[in-house]
């Protein structure tokens, strides 16, 4: 069972003549691409001066601004935007460069791209937002803007994840008390009925689990194999947590 869970959310031609791109200005994209990844801003605006095309794109559908964001380098991300750089374009994954900005925590180019009109509440080809990469790993300032900023603290992934799933799964307090603040549903279930409260008691995250139950999570929520949090903790043998949770009203 408690496998289960953890593998429930451990991480989805019509015959057109399209115009063939010269030598040249392949070799002038490729080169962005390289710069961007080095993070020289000389380099790009050079490039750019010569005719690259700042929303070319790799095999992946990468673009410089997604690499831009991959390694934090605000100045290359302020230039290519200012060129033109689509920030909601997507590569083969659907992640926008929020998406990239945010699992890597990077703030000075997450407000910079919020700033120049990003979709906030983007989703890649699984379902998942900004908010979802920077709840995952954690990354306490960028969830703040995040949601500062009107990111929905409620969207849920195609398998039914929310940000806060995520959060107790990797035991941040501090970033939990940031989704819990504003009002997250704490009893939201998974396609597979886990609820956050489950996922904290699996992973032995004993104060997430005890600011969910204070926030009114359901000790008695079943999953869809009807096994409820109590069950989960039995199981592991996490006696601390079978008795917090029979305190609360665990009775299944």
């Amino acid at each position: 069972m408690a496998r289960h869970l953890i593998c429930s959310l451990v991480f989805l031609t019509l015959g057109f003549i399209v115009p063939t791109q010269t030598f040249a200005e392949s070799l002038l994209d490729l080169a962005l691409h390289d710069a961007a990844k080095k993070g020289s801003v000389a380099e790009i605006d050079g490039l750019i001066s010569a005719g690259a095309n700042v929303n070319s794109v790799d095999e992946a559908k990468t673009t410089p601004l997604h690499l831009a964001a991959l390694a934090g380098y605000d100045a290359v991300a302020r230039r290519l935007i200012f060129a033109g750089a689509q920030v909601n374009i997507k590569n083969d994954l659907g992640l926008t460069p929020l998406h990239v900005a945010a699992d890597r925590g990077h703030l000075p180019v997450t407000d910079m791209l919020i700033a120049a009109g990003v979709d906030i509440n983007a989703k890649t080809n699984d379902g998942k937002t900004p908010l979802h990469m920077a709840a995952f790993f954690g990354h306490k300032a960028v969830v703040t803007r995040l949601i500062d900023k009107g990111a929905n603290v409620d969207t849920e992934d195609k398998g039914g994840t929310t940000a806060l799933h995520l959060v107790a799964f990797h035991g941040r307090e501090d970033v939990v008390d940031l989704l819990l603040a504003k009002d997250v549903n704490v009893n939201v279930k998974t396609l597979d009925g886990i609820t956050p409260l489950h996922v904290a008691v699996v992973k032995s995250h004993h104060q997430i689990a005890i600011r969910l139950i204070a926030a009114g999570a359901n000790v008695n929520a079943k999953d869809n194999d009807n096994e409820t949090p109590l069950h989960v903790a039995t199981m592991i043998s996490n006696k601390s947590m079978v008795e917090l949770l029979k305190k609360h009203g665990a009775t299944k």
